[in-house]
């Protein structure tokens, strides 16, 4: 059987309790058809619920996923608790380029000192090469732009770690233009994406995120 948008839209309306929403949008992202399942995840990215990590820790190899699936799994943990990232952390071993910037970015985004440390023990390691230096240089400004404390931490451990501070020498550390910072690649991204589904871009995007009407949870 396969889900409806307009299913959907009632379990929103009509599920009053948080993790049963939770549960039935994750399990639906699997089961609806294309748009169906990128509202789900939007909707769980919108409520931000702390029970969608219980969801998000039992997804088995998300390398077998689809690059746009993961992407979308990651932009819902910088909306959860801060370090919920931590718990994808295993996408930096990815071979896609583009899970491992993701999570890099979420790092960033809604991280503390322990992302930080993660991040910087990736930068100076081998597979921290196949993110460019720069934009480190800019993950670390907006993690500072956020937590000003953070800019005196990386000065010490740049003389505590002779790896970091090699690495850390000369480099800019500024936050992005307009403190902005996508965990999607491009900004054409999902329209390229929904044209790959035979979808108009402005259908496809009315679909996933149009504005929810519920008082029940967070962010809705």
């Amino acid at each position: 059987m396969v889900v409806k948008i307009d299913e959907i839209e009632k379990i929103i309306i009509n599920e009053n309790d948080e993790y049963s929403l939770v549960k039935k949008l994750f399990l639906l992202a699997n089961e609806g058809d294309y748009i169906v399942k990128h509202r789900c995840y939007y909707v769980l990215k919108e409520i931000g619920s702390k029970f969608s990590i219980e969801f998000i820790d039992n997804f088995d190899d998300l390398n077998k996923m689809l690059e746009e699936d993961v992407l979308r799994i990651i932009d819902i943990t910088t909306k959860l608790e801060v370090d919920s990232p931590l718990h994808l952390k295993r996408l930096l071993n990815s071979k896609n380029p583009y899970l491992v910037r993701g999570e890099a970015i979420a790092l960033a985004k809604n991280g503390s000192v322990k992302s930080l440390d993660v991040l910087l023990e990736f930068a100076v390691s081998n597979k921290g090469r196949i993110i460019r230096r720069e934009l480190f240089g800019e993950l670390f400004g907006y993690m500072i732009y956020r937590i000003p404390e953070l800019k005196a931490y990386i000065e010490n451990k740049k003389w505590d770690n002779q790896k970091i501070r090699g690495y850390l020498r000369d480099m800019e550390i500024n936050s992005p233009k307009y403190n902005r910072l996508s965990i999607y690649p491009s900004n054409d991204y999902w329209a390229l994406k929904a044209r790959e589904q035979g979808f108009e871009y402005g259908e496809f995007k009315y679909s996933v995120e149009k504005q929810m009407f519920k008082k029940n949870h967070k962010g809705l």
